[in-house]
């Protein structure tokens, strides 16, 4: 009787100690796996919106320059352009009730090296060393814009001489910021303006279609792949 106690108290303690060690194992498991998916669906949520962020700067992008694993370029300088002017809106201007910026950017005529603006706007917020993008129409196709750089010499009250002789067929000038964005990648990462934008990335092309003016991108993590693109075409969205 003893003996099969003894033995059925064994049991029932391996039983005790089976089941304490499958209830750790079963809650190491799940805590295991709920940090896989979190970290999984992280992952996905920081590509989905470096990617986002890659298209938003490539289509706001001026002067770019590609290779297969990087892209440079400069931004239009939303705070100068939409920031400048009468803040009080005491001169409210609008063109098919479409508010226009307090900022002169409509140019009335190129004389040599000189932009004139059709407007009446002060343009003292341009500053000399200051970088433009000039959209003009192209000579050969009156439908067409084209987009030329520049830089600010001086300042007048309603005109801004600049480093070259503009097109006369210009019709607008944009301000620029003055860095130069870089998007680059090296070292399993993406970088932005040497920041880190992506980790843990194994793979990076970036390639540019003149013929639709579009810009693409793939960059892959571990299994997956992610896709996306902007057309970089001129800036007459602003117009």
């Amino acid at each position: 009787m003893r003996w099969r106690a003894f033995v059925a108290f064994e049991m029932l303690w391996s039983i005790v100690i089976f089941g304490i060690i499958g209830v750790t194992c079963a809650s190491v498991a799940l805590h295991f796996t709920r940090f896989l998916v979190d970290s999984s669906a992280q992952k996905a949520l920081d590509s989905h919106i470096a990617l986002l962020r890659i298209q938003n700067l490539l289509s706001q992008s001026v002067d770019l320059h590609l290779s297969p694993s990087s892209a440079n370029f400069l931004l239009v300088d939303m705070e100068r352009f939409l920031g400048y002017g009468d803040k009080s809106f005491a001169n409210v201007r609008f063109f098919n009730d479409t508010l226009l910026p307090q900022v002169p950017i409509e140019i009335f005529r190129v004389q040599g090296d000189e932009i004139i603006f059709s407007t009446s706007l002060d343009s003292a917020g341009f500053v000399p060393n200051q970088n433009l993008v000039l959209v003009c129409q192209n000579a050969v196709d009156s439908e067409d814009f084209v987009e030329s750089l520049f830089k600010v010499v001086s300042v007048g009250n309603d005109r801004l001489r600049v480093d070259s002789a503009p097109s006369p067929l210009c019709r607008a000038v944009l301000p620029l910021q003055e860095r130069r964005v870089e998007i680059a990648y090296h070292n399993d990462t993406l970088w932005l303006n040497q920041e880190v934008l992506l980790e843990n990335v194994r793979e990076f092309d970036i390639w540019y279609l003149p013929d639709d003016k579009f810009v693409g991108f793939r960059f892959c993590m571990q299994q997956r792949c992610f896709e996306g693109g902007s057309f970089v075409g001129v800036k007459a969205a602003f117009l």
